[in-house]
């Protein structure tokens, strides 16, 4: 009996470790995609400003 309990520990351990993995990769994929609108946006308005030399 504690051999199956060890082995259902081992399998629960794993599965848990590989959840976090996946949501810590889909977070960094979040962020990425996050930095690179607040990029772009950025890229936006220094070519639609006015005043250009204001982000010189």
């Amino acid at each position: 009996m504690k051999t199956f309990f060890r082995i259902i520990k081992i399998l629960t351990s794993k599965k848990v470790i590989s959840a976090v993995r996946s949501q810590t990769i889909k977070l960094n994929i979040l962020k990425g995609v996050l930095y690179s609108d607040e990029l772009n946006s950025l890229h936006l308005q220094m070519y639609l400003s006015d005043n250009e030399m204001f982000f010189v």
